[in-house]
């Protein structure tokens, strides 16, 4: 496979506080297509590294796209890695000496493979390799362990018991195969995140169809440094419990978040679930309200509390929001906050930052200059952004009961993996802000509309009302004030329409033209 790595012209929109102690921000990367976010980390200079798929940039119909910014969300440089095929990038960490290690997805022969490498501190390939068979690999998470090598958790449907089975890989530092070991039954077992644990064995977490009685059932597996099986648990609902990200505590206990459909106040609940070292239950908890909430993230705070990010069809302005709620060390809710706009937003990641505030990334229909954007939200320790879109939901927190059986996987052993060649080319970046609105839990109308028309829209709202129309830079290019309905005539482009009454607001993005619609 010849991957080729790009720099691409990259339209940004950016709004960052004035604030020097947390300057809290929202930031959206991408351009005209779909670009979305799945993996972010502060680096040691308090930046962001972040990293995701672009259809818009690229060889490939899809290619990872890696970003490195500033800690006010400014870009460093922005890369992309790819072949002609699809290529999707799931995962980065900051790794010890510099540089980072990245894990994707990458369409070889009809299937896809795992994308391990290494860069520099400026996203230059140090060493590339790809790990599969002769069906689908699917990559979900990769950390350096303590020896310096690296641990790839992924899903395996070339390997294996089952369907689909947890496929294990360790490396050494120039990501050559130490082992590989894959875990599972008869039928679907996914994993969906790893840690090293203070032992310097691994805590693996994911779903399983092949144990358990709901239909599927969180699992966490424990293995020593060699990947050798220590214990496995099942911890089941009467239906779907999924699991998305797991943590060992300071103190030595492992958490672990997901969704569920068995328990809470809606169709899928946040779910937050806390076992001691040997994966004894010690309590369940879901946050949810009547419709959709899925959490894929789970961070300790500073305070040993627990931070989750997921999405939200419950709350929100939108059809699909970020949401991130604030526990403490037992579960107990003490805060949530919505994030985003009009049409879908998604987080999939999240941590805490130096300043003790949080930053999260997904993808963003709402905002951005294409049809997906990157999204990355940076917070206050309270999870507020001063002049950007936050709500102040609550959402309900039920004490649940999980059944607690161990299991016993079927492991195999394997050896697979070979090297990549990158090519590099190198275009600009171009760079602009975000309107400068705040928007707060509950304030959105469902009457008003905006309609697009040749080089111009149509705002209909009963009674009367004003209109803020930004672009994509935040600035102000129309006030006008309405009675009903107005027409506004545009330039072509990007624009952010505001539309208030003394009760309401509501934003959406619009993309005027004046060619025929």
């Amino acid at each position: 496979m010849n991957l080729r790595i790009n720099l691409p012209i990259l339209g940004l929109i950016i709004h960052a506080s004035a604030s020097a102690a947390v300057s809290p921000w929202y930031g959206f990367y991408g351009g005209t297509s779909r670009d979305g976010a799945y993996s972010l980390q502060q680096t040691a200079d308090r930046g962001l590294i972040i990293f995701g798929y672009t259809y818009s940039f690229g060889v490939g119909s899809a290619d990872a796209m890696l970003i490195r910014t500033d800690s006010l969300g400014n870009h460093v440089w922005v890369k992309t890695f790819g072949g002609p095929n699809p290529d999707f990038g799931k995962y980065v960490r900051q790794v010890s000496g510099g540089g980072y290690v990245i894990l994707g997805e990458t369409f070889l022969s009809g299937n896809f493979d795992l994308f391990l490498a290494r860069t520099d501190t400026g996203g230059n390939i140090i060493w590339a390799k790809t790990f599969g068979g002769s069906n689908n690999e699917y990559a979900s998470s990769v950390q350096q362990t303590g020896s310096g090598g690296f641990v790839v958790i992924s899903n395996t449907q070339s390997f294996g018991a089952g369907q689909t089975d947890v496929l294990l890989i360790k490396t050494d530092g120039n990501g050559n195969l130490q082992w590989a070991k894959t875990y599972g039954g008869t039928l679907d077992d996914s994993a969906r995140a790893i840690v090293q644990t203070s032992d310097g064995g691994y805590i693996i977490t994911g779903t399983t169809n092949s144990f358990g009685t709901g239909t599927y059932d969180i699992f966490l597996i424990k293995t020593d440094s060699s990947g050798n099986l220590l214990w496995a648990r099942v911890y089941d609902g009467p239906a779907d419990d999924v699991a998305s990200s797991v943590i060992e505590t300071m103190g030595k206990d492992i958490v672990v978040a997901g969704h569920s459909r068995s328990f809470g106040a809606g169709l899928h609940d946040f779910l937050l679930l806390k076992t001691d070292s040997l994966g004894n239950l010690q309590w369940v908890k879901t946050y949810g309200g009547s419709n959709e909430d899925w959490a894929y993230s789970v961070y300790e705070a500073y305070d040993h509390g627990y931070i989750i990010a997921g999405s939200t069809e419950s709350f929100g302005a939108g059809l699909k929001d970020f949401l991130m709620i604030k526990t403490n060390l037992d579960g107990i809710l003490q805060w949530a906050k919505t994030y985003g706009g009009t049409n879908e937003d998604e987080p999939f990641q999240v941590q805490q930052t130096s300043d003790t505030g949080f930053v999260l990334a997904g993808y963003t229909q709402s905002f951005g200059a294409g049809l997906l954007d990157f999204m990355v939200v940076k917070t206050d320790t309270g999870g507020n952004v001063s002049t950007c879109p936050v709500g102040n939901p609550i959402p309900t927190e039920i004490s649940q009961y999980m059944v607690v059986s161990a299991i016993s996987p079927i492991i195999t052993s394997l050896s697979l993996g070979s090297n990549v060649s990158p090519g590099i080319t190198n275009p600009t970046i171009i760079t602009g802000g975000c309107p400068t609105t705040s928007i707060s839990e509950g304030c959105f109308s469902n009457n008003s509309t905006i309609s697009l028309g040749k080089g111009y829209i149509t705002v209909t709202q009963p009674g009367e009302f004003e209109v803020k129309i930004y672009d994509i830079k935040g600035k102000v290019v129309k006030r006008v004030g309405a009675s009903n309905s107005v027409k506004i005539h545009l330039q072509s482009g990007i624009y952010f329409v505001e539309v208030l009454t003394e009760k309401a607001k509501v934003i959406n993005k619009v993309i005027i033209s004046h060619s025929a619609l």
